[in-house]
């Protein structure tokens, strides 16, 4: 009884989008999710928005940097 020598798996886990261009998804289609889910979801803190969309904070940083641009997003300071 021979034993065979274990393989082991390496598995390359992709390092996070950092900017909108990295995510391959273009910035229109973003906006929309966004503001879908900020319908759905309410008021959000960034990082709860960036959880959501399964993105790093960084572009979900510039993805609500462009709705509020155009209006169609507002931010509230915590008081």
């Amino acid at each position: 009884m021979t034993e065979e020598p274990r393989k082991i798996r390496v598995s390359v886990v992709p390092r996070p989008p950092k900017t909108v261009e990295e995510t391959g998804l273009s910035l229109g289609f973003l906006v929309e999710l966004a503001c879908k889910t900020l319908y759905f979801g309410g008021v959000m803190s960034l990082s709860s928005l960036s959880e959501q969309l399964a993105l790093p904070v960084s572009v979900s940083n510039d993805v609500l940097e462009f709705m509020k641009k155009e209006r169609l997003a507002e931010v509230k300071r915590p008081r």
